[in-house]
């Protein structure tokens, strides 16, 4: 039931309640992200993501979260590649596709192959991409955390990603 209260009692006593952690991360502004992998047996899966950070450029290190139990976390961890593309302003429709929309093969027609990496294939118009080698991945509850060693990156000049605030999407805006 998704309006169930849960509560977890941590070690020291706290207690912590589901709603209200999802309530204070919807808070927290994030940019829209693609995932994807091409799997050597020619499937195709891709999905939004906006759990990815920049660890290190010394060596260039990101890290995205999957949640374990999608297509997408099952197939990386069999591949040695994957991308992931900042998604513009204006690619909300692609956010929705990758969310669900339309299926994992359905998604393949909205990127471009990278040619010098086979499996990895970015975005077509994104606002950066990101090529990477998996180099590692841990697993915590109900996430797998990626780390890939980046291997190229791309970038447009004007700066306009996608964001998430909250269950909407929507841009920047300089104050």
């Amino acid at each position: 039931m998704i309006n169930e209260v849960r509560e977890r009692t941590l070690e020291d006593g706290f207690v912590l309640r589901t709603e209200d952690l999802r309530r204070c991360l919807r808070r927290v502004a994030s940019t829209v992200h693609v995932v994807a992998v091409k799997c050597g047996n020619g499937a195709f899966f891709a999905t939004t993501a906006t759990a990815v950070v920049s660890v290190s450029f010394d060596p260039p290190t990101i890290l995205v979260c999957l949640n374990k139990a999608s297509a997408l976390a099952e197939a990386i961890l069999d591949e040695d590649a994957f991308s992931i593309s900042v998604l513009t302003a204006s690619q909300q429709s692609i956010a929705r596709a990758c969310s669900g929309a339309l299926s994992h093969a359905e998604r393949e027609v909205l990127f471009d192959r990278w040619d010098r990496l086979p499996g990895a294939a970015i975005v077509r118009g994104a606002q950066a991409s990101l090529i990477c080698r998996r180099i590692d991945s841990p697993s915590r509850g109900t996430h797998l955390t990626v780390f890939g060693e980046v291997i190229d990156a791309s970038f447009r000049t004007q700066v306009d990603p996608l964001l998430y605030l909250d269950g909407h999407y929507g841009s920047f805006q300089t104050v």
